[in-house]
This record gives C-alpha cells, sequence and structure tokens, in this order.
C-alpha cells in the first residue's frame, strides 16, 4: 500500500532549496519545473483538504461524515485504462483487405505515440519510412528518429484519420477497394 503521509511544508520547502543544486543521473534538474511541482503539490493538497472538508459538511446533516471522509480516504483508486494502441480503417470489419489498408497508432511511451502502416512510421515530416537498422554504440542516432517518428495522442489519431482514405497498395487506392466490394 502507498504511504499517504501528506508532505509537511517544511518538508515541501527543503525540496525547493535541494533543487537548485539538484542532479540525478547525472542530469541537471530545473529548479523551475522542481518549483513547480512543489508549488503544484501544495495546490493539490489544499484542493484535497478543501474537498474534505467539503464531504465533512455535506455528510454531517445525515450522520455518515465521519464514515465517508473515512471511505474516501481509503478508497482502492481501482484499475487505470489505457489506450495503447488504434487501428484506423476506412474498409469494413471483416474486409479481406482491412489490414492491408489500415493505420494503427501504437503507444509508445510517456506521452507519444507512433503512426504505422505495416512496418512503415509517419514522420513529423509528412513522409513515411522504415526504421533504420541502429549501430548499438549510437544512441543519438535512434533517438533522433524516434522523436521525428512520434506525436502526441492527438496529433496521431488526427494524422491517423487523415492517412487512412489515401493509403495505396499496389497501385490500388481505398476508393478502388471499396468500388470493387460495391460492384460484387
Amino acid at each position: 500500500m502507498t504511504d499517504r503521509t501528506p508532505l509537511t511544508e517544511q518538508q515541501l520547502d527543503s525540496y525547493a532549496e535541494l533543487a537548485i543544486t539538484a542532479e540525478h543521473d547525472g542530469i541537471q534538474v530545473d529548479p523551475a519545473v522542481v518549483t513547480r511541482l512543489v508549488d503544484e503539490v501544495r495546490r493539490l493538497q489544499f484542493q484535497c483538504r478543501y474537498l474534505i472538508g467539503q464531504l465533512a459538511k455535506r455528510d454531517a446533516a445525515s450522520g455518515r461524515g465521519d464514515r465517508a471522509v473515512r471511505e474516501f480516504l481509503t478508497a482502492d483508486p481501482g484499475p487505470t485504462v489505457q489506450p495503447t494502441g488504434y487501428v484506423v480503417s476506412c474498409l469494413p470489419a471483416g474486409h479481406d483487405d482491412r489490414w492491408t489498408f489500415t493505420v494503427q497508432v501504437q503507444h509508445a511511451g510517456g506521452d507519444k505515440f507512433v503512426v504505422r502502416h505495416g512496418l512503415r512510421h509517419y514522420g513529423v515530416d509528412g513522409a513515411w519510412s522504415y526504421e533504420p537498422g541502429f549501430d548499438e554504440d549510437d544512441d543519438s542516432a535512434e533517438v533522433e528518429w524516434a522523436d521525428a517518428h512520434r506525436f502526441d495522442h492527438d496529433t496521431a489519431l488526427r494524422l491517423a484519420r487523415e492517412l487512412a482514405p489515401r493509403l495505396t497498395y499496389r497501385g490500388r487506392t481505398v476508393a478502388d477497394v471499396l468500388a470493387e466490394g460495391a460492384q460484387r
């Protein structure tokens, strides 16, 4: 179980002071970032105290106030759901050529997603490309390539919706495949 003991003002102040010279795994931590995080913790602590007070006031009349606060503080947050991928296609489910004419949006870690068609990745330059083989000693090239082929969630979905109708395979377009199906 997670420790739910709130940080004291004194602890938050000491974290903010440490941030000025903080270094983590050889990376200098930006004091402004730590200061914003400390401010956000303080804001959330205030918000939590306020909400608990409001909950207690609301339930005091019914006699459930103490029980409701205890339930709120000890409640299991439950499972979280995170989308890890989407299938974007103009062809209906079950169509023989659906996967040939499908763009996939896949979670790539953090808040980034990749837009793929088969083995090809869509880049910020507006072109499809295959992921190259990288030299084991050159992590920077791999990171640079990955950064050029990753998008935030909303951008990745928007691009996939735009790209799906324009896919081609061996000279056939999505419109051609749909027209073939209509003629049958």
